[in-house]
């Protein structure tokens, strides 16, 4: 009876057995925590609310048989690493920690204590790794990790915002397990492809044993393999035998008849991203991927597509005939629709009232037109746990009056209701934005509250003033702390990190990296009698270095033009 129930928790993720499992009896406890010494805690796509349980409840009990552990910061995901962080863990509180996957890092956002609690891992995993460093600070964690004295396995999928040659360590690891071609009977071959700007070359074992492999013709070939024909079709890289363990499939349209089988079989797939070339018709798209989705005969966890063509969409003979997307996978719980050129209205939600998507999806993120359409969504979205949206144009608080005095009631008697997203960077009133403020730190009226109109500010001309081959964008975190146990509904403390980012990719790597990325991290109190941990004079002085990059790129571009 125990072996038929381990067997099933193998299909049922770590966080998930907490949620259903745990505390029915002692001997379900106690193979939950032999499940979790073999298969680790996933924290991945877990909701916050049991990420917080896990985390405060369960953690402190169950470390010493916890010998892995997953964490993510994407989109939706909570920012589970800092939030683990907050909650004062680390993986020196483990007894015997062998294996860590961290996933979507961004390296510079990445304290340096994290990597000097990996000494005792055997196992490092790092999906979607991010640099945005100078090519030295790369040079330097590759060291680190080559350094670590029990690795045996790493494993880095990584990207940077330039084009940085990535650099070979300069350690050499006594315990990372090495593979003998010989052994083996494999054959090398490299390839490089003549015309590529880049010159990247690729160099990789035959026969093919990988599930991709991106290549742009013409290329230059030289392999080890005496007869190189019997491996040159890259077909075999699609053979069925080949993908009966994909998780993650990756098509651009149209699709052939082999990839449709490929579907049928590919039993482990769990997520999707479908992309179009731009001479495709929006009536063909939603075709090919409604015939890629009834092909699923499986679970399929996530559905991304990346791009509808806007000039169709927005005609109006079109309309009509691109319908939403029906999902007839009931397992689908992330819907990532941000790579759309278009902004959706409630009217296309309300014809989905009987799908899969409608009835399963927890994490949809979507672009919308209007504030209203958010109700709508929410309204036919039972299960929907979290909503990430690009709204058009933010709303002032006189904007809905009713909501306003809700959220004034949560607070104090002469609470404003403020904005989490400002209404000037496009933030709406609903109540998810909301939250009770003090006056003076809501409307800047005196001394150092006037912080966040000045960042404002910043913001503000960094997106509006640089070039648009420069892609100016922001990105910032909001932290809230709930400190006050007699307003549990009015956080007494903000932490903001904010990052004026742009693409430059002729910088050298070696240049410093505020030409880059400026940040500005600060704390904020939601009461009136504390000063702030930051005079508004530090504050003043972003503005200087915002206008000196902004005229530093502008004339750059121009000379360039």
């Amino acid at each position: 009876m125990h072996g038929a129930i381990s067997d099933i928790f193998e299909y049922i993720r770590s966080i998930e057995l907490f949620r259903y499992c745990h505390g029915l009896n002692k001997r379900v406890d106690n193979l939950i925590l032999v499940h979790i010494q073999s298969f680790g805690l996933d924290f991945r796509l877990a909701s916050k609310q049991y990420f917080d349980i896990v985390s405060q409840t369960h953690l402190q009990v169950i470390k010493r048989q916890i010998f892995s552990l997953s964490l993510s910061n994407d989109d939706g995901e909570w920012v589970q690493i800092h939030l683990f962080r907050s909650c004062e863990w680390n993986l020196k509180k483990f007894s015997y920690p062998r294996s860590l996957s961290l996933d979507h890092i961004h390296f510079d956002k990445t304290r340096s204590d994290i990597l000097s609690e990996c000494f005792h891992l055997i196992n490092l995993k790092l999906t979607r790794f991010y640099f945005r460093c100078a090519q030295e600070k790369i040079l330097r964690f590759m060291n680190y990790i080559w350094s670590l004295p029990k690795l045996q396995y790493f494993y880095l999928s990584a990207n940077s915002h330039k084009r940085l040659a990535f650099p070979t360590p300069i350690n050499c690891s006594s315990s990372i397990a090495y593979l003998s071609i010989r052994e083996h009977r494999w054959f090398v071959q490299y390839h490089i492809n003549t015309t590529d700007y880049d010159q990247i070359g690729y160099i990789y074992t035959l026969p093919y044993s990988f599930t991709d492999l991106d290549i742009s013709l013409p290329i230059k070939v030289k392999s080890t393999c005496p007869n190189s024909e019997y491996y040159g079709t890259y077909d075999r890289v699609q053979h069925l035998t080949y993908f009966t363990h994909i998780n993650h499939l990756s098509i651009k349209l149209p699709a052939c008849l082999k990839t449709l089988s490929i579907i049928k079989r590919a039993y482990r797939l769990k997520s999707m991203e479908i992309s179009r070339p731009k001479n495709m018709s929006n009536e063909a798209t939603q075709l090919e991927i409604q015939t890629l989705l009834d092909h699923i005969q499986h679970n399929l966890y996530s559905f991304k597509f990346n791009s509808w063509s806007k000039e169709q969409y927005d005609d109006s003979s079109l309309s009509e005939k691109i319908m939403p997307i029906v999902m007839r996978s009931p397992s689908i719980r992330r819907v990532n629709l941000l790579g759309c050129d278009t902004w959706f209205t409630g009217e296309q939600f309300f014809k989905l009232n009987c799908s899969p998507l409608v009835t399963h999806c927890q994490l949809l993120l979507i672009k919308i037109k209007q504030r209203k359409t958010i109700r709508a969504i929410i309204n036919v979205m039972p299960n929907l746990r979290a909503l990430v949206e690009h709204l058009r144009h933010g709303e002032v608080t006189a904007r809905v009056e009713r909501l306003a005095r809700v959220i004034n009631d949560r607070g104090l008697g002469n609470d404003d209701a403020g904005h989490i997203v400002a209404c000037s960077l496009g933030g709406k009133m609903i109540d998810i934005n909301l939250l009770p403020q003090n006056k003076h730190l809501n409307r800047g009226l005196q001394g150092n509250y006037l912080l966040w109109r000045e960042l404002e500010r910043c913001m503000h001309f960094w997106v509006n003033s640089l070039p648009e081959e420069c892609n100016p964008r922001l990105s910032y975190q909001m932290l809230l702390r709930y400190g006050d146990e007699e307003n549990p509904h009015r956080p007494d403390k903000f932490e903001y990190n904010i990052q004026f980012e742009l693409d430059d990719e002729e910088s050298d790597a070696t240049e410093n990296e505020d030409t880059d990325q400026i940040r500005d991290g600060r704390h904020l109190f939601n009461v009136a009698t504390v000063v702030l941990e930051c005079p508004i004079e530090e504050a003043s002085k972003l503005e200087p270095r915002i206008k000196s990059e902004i005229a530093f790129m502008s004339k750059k571009v121009k000379r360039h033009a």
